[in-house]
C-alpha cells in the first residue's frame, strides 16, 4: 500500500545513502585509474535512482525541489557527470573512449540541471571530441557565465 511520509522519507534516506557510498567507491577507483570499474559503480547508483527519479523531476523540477529530493536530484547529477568523465577517458585498451556516451550523460544532467557548470563544460568538451565545434564553443562560454571562478574550467 502507500507508505506513510515518515515511511518514504526513510526509503529516500537510506537510498542517498546507498548511492551516496557507491559515488564514493567509484571516486576511489577513479583516482586509481580503475575508470571500468569506477563506471560500474556509477551506473550501479544510477539504476538505483532511475526508478525515483520522478521526485526531483518534471513539475517538481519547476515548483524547486527542496530538501531529500533535492539532495537526490545533486546526487544523480554528480553521478552522470562522473560517469561522463568515465567515458570521456576510457580505460584503454580494452574500454576505449566513448564519446557519444558521455555526452548522452551530460545531456541527462542538463535536463535535471541546466545550469550545472560541470555538465555544461564536460559537454563542450565532448563536443569538441566528436568534431562539432559551433555547439562546444556555446556549451563552454556558458560554462564560464556559470563557473566563472572555477580553475576547472581551464583545466578539467
Amino acid at each position: 500500500g502507500a507508505k506513510t511520509p515518515a515511511e518514504e522519507a526513510a526509503v529516500l534516506e537510506a537510498l542517498l545513502a546507498k548511492v551516496t557510498q557507491l559515488k564514493s567507491t567509484a571516486g576511489a577507483h577513479y583516482a586509481r585509474w580503475e575508470v571500468k570499474r569506477a563506471a560500474r559503480c556509477l551506473r550501479a547508483g544510477l539504476d538505483l535512482l532511475t526508478p525515483h527519479q520522478h521526485r526531483w523531476t518534471g513539475a517538481l523540477a519547476l515548483r524547486g525541489v527542496a530538501g531529500l529530493p533535492r539532495k537526490l536530484c545533486t546526487l544523480h547529477v554528480g553521478l552522470l557527470n562522473n560517469l561522463a568523465l568515465c567515458y570521456v577517458y576510457g580505460e584503454p585498451p580494452d574500454a576505449p573512449a566513448r564519446p557519444s556516451k558521455a555526452l548522452e550523460c551530460c545531456e541527462n544532467a542538463l535536463r535535471l540541471e541546466p545550469s550545472n557548470g560541470k555538465a555544461l563544460l564536460r559537454k563542450g568538451k565532448v563536443l569538441v571530441m566528436l568534431k562539432r565545434h559551433a555547439e562546444a564553443e556555446r556549451h563552454l562560454e556558458r560554462a564560464v557565465e556559470v563557473l566563472p571562478e572555477d580553475v576547472n574550467i581551464w583545466t578539467d
